[in-house]
């Protein structure tokens, strides 16, 4: 299982085009914004209803993926009758850069040293990767237990706490990001039908975070405020993810 993951990741690097990846690149590498992801899914009798399928662990792999490559943190919430729970959290730091491997032409001398150079800068590299990896490896398999458990449960709270989910799901996304070196790009998704029936206050997310609604009717109820894209299933609003993450454009 772990090497599978290993195999996972090691590809998603390379399909980024991103450093660590063992492939050749230009001089100036590929760098992705660090992510900050919240996902809210619907845990209420009225889902099934209104033709909304629950996401299951598996497809989360691309998001947990997308951060070990990116760097940052994933999170996923629930919407209950009481939606102000902990969220269940996955963070990594960003991967160790490979070494870019020094040009063979010019002076043999010079290049021979510099390659000495660069295969001691290597061998260090290869440890750090090793570490991250595993390190990555371990909270990854925690991480999906967890979502095994939730996501696989019943949906069935007999209220719709909306307002109180995304008022937890902005708190995770104004935490600072500690280390990143570029600000992360910030997302919200939503698997509900939209509609709060415990009459909280709406929340005006206090960050430029993306909001994707993933639903199955032509309205979204109470989150049009929020002005989000709309998604008819889950699949589709991790690839827009991964696309706007991968053109690193920000809000």
């Amino acid at each position: 299982m772990r090497t599978f993951a290993t195999i996972l990741l090691i590809s998603a690097l390379a399909a980024l085009g991103c450093p660590g990846a063992g492939i050749d690149g230009p001089d100036d590498p590929i760098k992705l914004h660090p992510v900050r992801i919240v996902v809210l899914v619907d845990k209420t009798g009225s889902v099934k209803q209104n033709g909304i399928d629950q996401p299951v662990p598996e497809d989360l792999v691309t998001l947990v993926e997308l951060v070990g490559v990116a760097g940052g943190e994933l999170a996923v919430g629930r919407i209950t009758d009481s939606s102000d729970k902990p969220l269940w959290r996955f963070a990594v730091e960003t991967p160790p850069v490979e070494p870019i491997r020094p040009a063979q032409d010019g002076n043999p001398f010079q290049v021979d040293v510099e390659m000495a150079e660069y295969a001691q800068v290597m061998a260090g590299y290869r440890e750090k990767l090793q570490s991250w990896t595993d390190g990555y490896a371990s909270k990854e398999e925690s991480f999906m237990q967890s979502m095994r458990s939730f996501l696989e449960g019943p949906a069935d709270a007999q209220r719709t706490d909306l307002w109180r989910a995304v008022g937890r799901g902005s708190r995770f996304l104004s935490e600072p990001l500690v280390g990143a070196e570029t600000p992360p790009l910030l997302f919200l998704v939503l698997v509900t039908d939209g509609q709060d029936n415990v009459r909280s206050k709406p929340v005006q997310l206090g960050v430029p975070a993306r909001v994707a609604v993933v639903h199955g009717a032509l309205e979204i109820g109470d989150l049009a405020q929020l002005q989000p894209q709309s998604f008819e299933s889950f699949d589709a609003a991790v690839r827009w993810i991964v696309s706007v993450t991968r053109s690193g454009e920000t809000l």
